[in-house]
C-alpha cells in the first residue's frame, strides 16, 4: 500500500526550519497483493479528512535535500517524506 497525506505548510518566519501545518486529505493506493504488483496507473483512493478530526502542528526541518524532507514535531516524534516528481 502507497499511503500519503496532503495538506498545507506554512513557514515560520519567527523561527529557521519550522513551519506550521496541517493535514486535510488522506489517500492510499494499492501496489502489490500477494507478491503480485498491480498496475502502476491506478488511481489513489483519496478520502478528506473531516474538519473535527483535522490535525495540525509545528515542525522543525532537521534534514532537507532535493528528494528528502526529515522533520521532528512538537511532541517528539521523527517524520520522513519523499517528494513524489
Amino acid at each position: 500500500m502507497e499511503v500519503s497525506a496532503e495538506g498545507t505548510w506554512r513557514n515560520l518566519s519567527n523561527s529557521n526550519g519550522a513551519a506550521f501545518v496541517s493535514f486535510q486529505t488522506l489517500s492510499a493506493r494499492p501496489i502489490e497483493i500477494l507478491g503480485s504488483h498491480l498496475r502502476e496507473d491506478l488511481p489513489p483512493l483519496a478520502v478528506s479528512i473531516p474538519q473535527a478530526l483535522q490535525t495540525s502542528g509545528q515542525w522543525e526541518t532537521v534534514y532537507l535535500d532535493k528528494s528528502i524532507r526529515i522533520n521532528r514535531g512538537s511532541g517528539g516524534r521523527t517524520f520522513v517524506f519523499r517528494k513524489v516528481f
